[in-house]
């Protein structure tokens, strides 16, 4: 299985997941979480956001 796929399937379950992870976590982190695992991986977009305060 290519790493994309991995990472696709991991994201969907994580998705999938979202009510059990809220009693750890609100959904907003969870967003950015679903949504920097679905993201290019250039690194770009992250050191903006660190760059920014997110």
């Amino acid at each position: 299985m290519a790493i994309w796929e991995e990472i696709e399937d991991l994201a969907v379950n994580f998705e999938a997941c979202y009510k059990t992870l809220s009693a750890i976590g609100d959904e907003t982190r969870q967003h950015i979480i679903l949504e920097m695992m679905r993201m290019d991986y250039n690194g770009s977009r992250v050191m903006r956001w660190v760059k920014d305060g997110c």
